[in-house]
């Protein structure tokens, strides 16, 4: 093992190496099956965005055991968070049936080992987002222990991640609107008392006028080629089966707010919202989500990732809805304190 890593002799990892990678199915099948892949991980959301995409395998002599996607600096030098990606760090294979839980934290640990080794010789600059439910980052903290050498900083992210198991149950037995805080169940049932409807209906066009209009309200002005990226980004999540938009219209038909979610095997993810200035008060803000929560729950799904609760505002309003408050870590390297 290599000196400067943290503590000579400590390990072997001369069976681990890192091979680039394609956005295949081999790719895809490997972010379908690992306990770390995510929507963000998938062909149809990472060929939509980037075109600078660098994906490492990390090889057990021959066995792919780990994996990781990284955004690419045109000289090679940095190796960054993809745009529009919310978890970009390592995955691992699934573990295999034989294993334990002590092999399973062991082999894990020589993975990240690994990876850290050689990305920190590949990149000059590194960051990583991972997955909730990543939970050992002690190789990074141990880069270069004791030793002058770079090391890498650690920022705790948060998400709320939302069970909707049951989410179709009468209200007054419904365990998912039970768990919402006061304002959330009011605003509920305002709305269903006011006659806003959902459906469930993909309109890229509308989405991309109330996508601006909620620009707007706030005095800023879109950027038309980052609205026509997102746009083609909904579109390839759909052509894939991997999205649905939810849109909440008024008693009178007027569409007042619109919620995409992004879906692969494991969850729902809350993507993206908008809404118009006239629909702020009307209680489809709650209802659009509380709409989709249900009719995902309806196709099978029963988690759903609230993707980020890191700003005071958004973060009151998801965990407003019961989620657990989940934390992931963001690891840049080298440590900018």
């Amino acid at each position: 093992m290599d000196k400067e890593f943290y503590v000579e002799g400590l390990m072997d990892l001369t069976p681990y190496r890192l091979v680039r990678g394609e956005l295949d199915e081999r790719w895809d099948r490997f972010a379908a099956t690992s306990p770390q892949g995510s929507i963000f991980s998938r062909t149809a959301f990472l060929s939509a965005l980037d075109e600078h995409l660098a994906l490492w395998y990390c090889l057990k002599n021959e066995e792919t055991v780990g994996a990781v996607v990284l955004h690419e600096s045109a000289d090679g030098r940095h190796g960054l968070r993809p745009p529009g990606v919310i978890y970009n760090g390592i995955m691992f294979a699934e573990p295999r049936a034989q294993q334990g839980p002590a092999q399973v934290l062991s082999e894990q640990f020589r993975i990240i080992s690994a990876m850290v080794r050689d990305l920190t010789k590949t990149y000059k600059r590194l960051d990583l987002f991972c997955a909730p439910g990543f939970t050992d980052i002690r190789p990074f903290l141990w880069h270069n222990y004791a030793g002058d050498g770079l090391h890498f900083s650690t920022q705790v992210r948060y998400t709320s991640l939302l069970d909707i198991h049951d989410a179709n149950a009468p209200l007054g037995a419904n365990p998912v609107y039970e768990r919402a805080n006061k304002s959330r169940r009011q605003e509920i049932r305002y709305a269903i008392k006011h006659g806003v409807e959902v459906d469930d209906s993909l309109d890229i066009d509308r989405f991309e006028n109330l996508y601006r209009k909620t620009f707007e309200r706030q005095n800023q002005v879109v950027d038309e080629p980052d609205l026509a990226r997102l746009s083609a980004l909904i579109q390839s999540l759909a052509n894939a089966d991997m999205a649905r938009m939810f849109v909440a219209r008024l008693a009178d038909g007027t569409v007042g707010n619109i919620a995409v979610f992004g879906i692969d095997g494991a969850r729902a993810y809350y993507l993206y919202g908008a809404n118009a200035a006239e629909g702020r008060d009307n209680h489809g803000g709650t209802y659009v989500l509380w709409r989709a929560f249900q009719m995902l729950n309806e196709a099978g799904v029963n988690e759903v990732d609230l993707e980020g609760v890191n700003s005071p505002k958004r973060g009151y309003f998801k965990l407003s809805f019961g989620g657990a408050l989940c934390p992931y870590y963001n690891l840049t390297y080298p440590a900018t304190s």
